[in-house]
């Protein structure tokens, strides 16, 4: 298993939602099964380009990351230029044999990355919490909108 550094955004991300406790359930109460495209609910305001992304876009290797005691899956796709991923699904690891292969993952992303700006970033705004981990229903929330959320209630866990 190839465990790769965290790039500091999505560091900084799962520090500062490490404190949230109803991530933390939400983490650690995950199942398993495997999963299937889905086209995009229209109230999440993701571009037409991305929808479909798993069925007409180009699957990238994948690689595992570590982040505050958290082993994340995370699987790129390319939708144009291949090599560059366009959309991201990052999934928790939930098992792995003696070997280090992964045996396991969480039913859907915890959270989902689209390039909005095609920049070749994933940046706050181009990040999509599930915080339920119920897939891509209308229910998620982009990380931006919910740390504005969470300042204008007060929270000291942004």
């Amino acid at each position: 298993m190839t465990i790769k550094k965290a790039s500091p955004l999505i560091a900084l991300m799962f520090g500062n939602f490490k404190k949230v406790s109803s991530l933390i359930a939400f983490i650690l109460g995950i199942s398993v099964a495997t999963v299937s495209a889905q086209e995009f609910p229209k109230n999440l305001g993701i571009p037409k380009r991305f929808e479909n992304y798993q069925t007409k876009g180009y699957m990238l290797a994948s690689h595992n990351i570590y982040i505050n005691e958290y082993f994340l899956h995370v699987q790129p796709y390319s939708l144009g230029e291949y090599g560059k991923p366009d959309v991201e699904e990052v999934y928790e690891i939930l098992g792995s044999n003696k070997n280090g292969n992964i045996m396991n993952i969480s039913e859907h992303p915890l959270f989902y990355n689209f390039d909005l700006n095609n920049n070749g970033k994933f940046e706050d705004e181009e990040i999509l919490m599930d915080e339920k981990g119920d897939g891509l229903n209308g229910n998620e929330e982009w990380l931006w909108m919910m740390k504005k959320r969470m300042m204008e209630e007060g929270s000291s866990k942004i």
